[in-house]
């Protein structure tokens, strides 16, 4: 009787993956036990491990889940409402400060961030390993070009929240999930019908959204045109740190990529006039430093949206599904417009802005849902393909074996 060789469960926990993507290695071994890993970024590395772990044995890479068979504590869900809330009131302050110039404003915003940032990437990089630094380096690149993406979505961005309404703002930049399901049917890759009539549905919402301007004295064309402008380099920002993330630590990620954008608005604020090195206030490229009417508004951008916001979402991918955490945030424009009204600094909006508005926000609900499923439909597919190649391997590999053993006996 063959000996079944006994396999415990293992979980690589390898933290915060703002890409929300693991892998699952299913190991064919007698018992039908699994090795877990939860992140893609150790899928090269590992394959020897589990060669020298399970003698012989076969495994299929499937895409799941990264909060897939945990248990979802009770603090995450409290969690997932200050995020939301932390998050969603960023526009509203911005919008509070309509005396300090686009670039400038924008480049203020990051220029705090990479200071509070740059420690705790100062330490990853110092445990990063020789083989990661040099992979770094070359890498170098797509690192300054998330910047640039990253630098120019907020310049578009705080443009859109002093040329339009909150509420618009909100709305168009949220559009980032219609914008890659456009972007995926013209590449040609594979879509799902869902997300195709989401699409579709979402441009409805768009054009709904357009005629608030006849009616509402806030909301314009131009402001709409930058929010929207706004959702597609955000798109860029997100394809590039989804393929750099899987192996780069998380600061030592966001601390270059948002320098990066903060030299480059820093730049343009110098280059159009609308800062000086020797200037203060808002005439001044760091006259959040100097003055004491704007120092609170831009610490709170940097540490509670930019920080708080963000590191809890990627907290709580350890224990939330992405698609529950994505469909979360497309509620974003309903808190931002109630913190903007609740302070002034928004208007209750029309017609054109509920219906549009509600439109756009189901279908981008209606996109996200599609395409998850069609992801996890591709993903189990490929599975099956895996478990039928490694079944006829280890089927041709026991007749060789048998042959052998034939031969050997004669």
């Amino acid at each position: 009787m063959a000996e079944v060789l006994q396999v415990p469960d293992v979980a690589v926990d390898v933290g915060d993956n703002s890409a929300a993507t693991s892998l699952i290695s299913e190991a064919a071994v007698a018992d039908g036990q699994d090795l877990k890993l939860l992140d893609d970024s150790d899928a090269q590395g590992t394959s020897e491990e589990v060669s020298s772990l399970l003698p012989g044995a076969k495994a299929a890479a499937v895409i799941s889940a990264n909060a897939e068979g945990q248990h979802t504590p009770w603090f995450a869900w409290p969690l997932l409402f200050a995020s939301l809330v932390a998050f969603s009131s960023a526009a509203v302050v911005f919008a509070s400060i309509p005396d300090v110039p686009t670039f400038t404003l924008a480049a203020w915003r990051l220029q705090l961030t990479t200071c509070l940032l740059s420690p705790a990437a100062i330490y990853q990089y110092m445990q990063l390993s020789t083989a990661d630094r040099k992979r770094l380096l070359r890498n170098i690149l797509l690192v300054l070009a998330s910047g640039a993406f990253l630098g120019v979505h907020f310049s578009f961005w705080v443009w859109a929240i002093h040329h339009t309404s909150l509420t618009h703002a909100l709305l168009f930049s949220s559009a980032a999930p219609l914008l890659i399901a456009i972007g995926t049917l013209i590449m040609r890759k594979p879509i799902s019908t869902g997300e195709i009539l989401g699409t579709c549905l979402g441009m409805v919402g768009v054009l709904a959204l357009t005629q608030a301007n006849k009616v509402d004295r806030q909301v314009t064309l131009a402001g709409d045109f930058s929010a929207f402008l706004t959702a597609v380099f955000f798109c860029g920002y997100i394809i590039i740190g989804a393929h750099l993330r899987k192996w780069l630590p998380i600061f030592l990620y966001a601390t270059p990529v948002t320098g990066f954008a903060a030299l480059l608005l820093s730049i343009a604020a110098l280059v159009v006039g609308e800062a000086t090195f020797s200037g203060s206030g808002n005439t001044g490229l760091f006259g959040w430093m100097t003055d004491k009417a704007y120092l609170p508004k831009i610490l709170y951008l940097a540490v509670v949206p930019g920080i708080v916001g963000h590191t809890g979402f990627n907290a709580l991918l350890k224990w939330m599904p992405a698609l529950l955490i994505t469909l979360a945030l497309t509620v974003e424009p309903l808190i931002g417009t109630f913190i903007g009204w609740s302070v002034g600094l928004a208007q209750i909006p029309g017609v054109w802005t509920y219906s549009g508005g509600a439109v756009l926000l189901v279908s981008t609900c209606i996109v996200v849902v599609a395409g998850d499923r069609r992801q996890q439909a591709a993903a189990a597919k490929e599975s099956s393909c895996m478990s039928q190649k490694v079944f006829f391997e280890d089927a041709s590999d026991h007749c060789n074996f048998t042959t052998d053993i034939e031969l050997a006996g004669k």
